[in-house]
């Protein structure tokens, strides 16, 4: 045995564990909660993002819609909303009006919305990169259904 492998399997599996370095991408969030911003700047600071240049902005998508009215649009927007859907779509129809070809706009929202998605996606068909739901903080531990704590497993079953 060499001493690749045995690093490897120290680690379990390296290979699966190494993820690559973001590409030079320009990155702009807007948020509204001071949890996602925080979020974000735990991202921005992460090794990986080195090459990316990135700012966090507060004001949510109407600072976006503001920003970007009169300037060139990164390639990456991040939009969090607290907002109700009809404010979301109103910002973000607006928002793709001055947004660059090319660039993508990820939605985190605090609502699990699928008929949001699937209304705004048949509106604008590649428009949507991503909705996602900001996670809760969680105020008290899970309980199993074996009676310990800890997270929920899937398991499978057999057929």
């Amino acid at each position: 045995m060499n001493a690749g492998e045995d690093q490897g399997s120290a680690s379990g599996s390296a290979v699966e564990d190494v993820v690559a370095p973001l590409p030079r991408v320009t990155l702009q969030a807007f948020c509204e909660t001071p949890g996602v911003a925080a979020t974000m700047q735990a991202a921005i600071a992460d090794r990986r993002m080195d090459k990316a240049h990135a700012r966090i902005h507060m004001g949510g998508p109407a600072a976006a819609v503001e920003a970007f009215r009169s300037a060139p649009t990164p390639n990456i927007i991040v939009l969090e909303t607290v907002a109700d859907a009809s404010s979301l779509i109103g910002h973000l129809d607006t928002l793709s009006e001055s947004c660059d070809a090319g660039t993508k706009v990820i939605v985190i929202g605090h609502v699990n919305d699928v008929q949001l998605y699937r209304d705004h996606a048949r509106r604008a068909e590649d428009a949507v990169g991503a909705l996602c739901r900001a996670r809760r903080p969680q105020s008290r531990p899970h309980h199993r259904r074996d009676g310990r704590q800890g997270r929920r497993r899937r398991v499978d079953r057999l057929p």
